[in-house]
């Protein structure tokens, strides 16, 4: 009898892994379209508000989206300043903040302290900090796939203890 489950764990295990793959497919095909669907409606000069939809990107949080902006940037990494940009990209509100590059800064200096991101390259001079952070944590997949996000809430929840 136990040989029995164990054959239906062993399919239903198979089934998950092929679901879970294909979820990363569709996440990053999404992905991909929201950023088409925001940068058609910035050159249509639509404000995109009426279509949150398909533009939002629903994001956890600046931190969530630093992580998720900085693994999409691969092994090229991203400055601060980039890194803000792409976090426009992604229609996320850091012109919300009332001093973004700080509060960028200071995610990117608690993400190297958790071994999370390395300044690849250190490059601050006259009061500006070129530096080039690259993500070192764990990728499992699209940038903002499930288990990524997952991954990083395990981890901030052990890190709040």
């Amino acid at each position: 009898m136990r040989e029995e489950y164990r054959a239906d764990l062993r399919k239903a295990r198979d089934v998950l892994r092929d679901l879970l793959e294909r979820m990363e497919q569709l996440e990053v095909q999404i992905a991909r379209q929201r950023r088409k669907v925001a940068a058609l409606a910035v050159l249509g000069e639509q404000s995109g508000k009426g279509d949150d939809v398909t533009t939002e990107l629903r994001l956890d949080g600046l931190t969530s989206a630093c992580r998720s902006a900085l693994r999409a940037a691969g092994r090229r990494g991203l400055t601060p300043i980039e890194l803000r940009a792409s976090l426009r990209q992604l229609n996320f509100p850091i012109d919300g903040y009332q001093n973004s590059l700080a509060v960028i800064h200071t995610i990117l200096k608690r993400l190297e302290s958790y071994k999370e991101v390395r300044a690849a390259i250190h490059d601050v001079h006259d009061g500006r900090d070129d530096s080039v952070y690259q993500w070192i944590g764990p990728q499992f997949g699209a940038s903002r796939s499930l288990a990524n996000l997952y991954a990083d809430a395990e981890r901030d929840k052990i890190r709040r203890k």
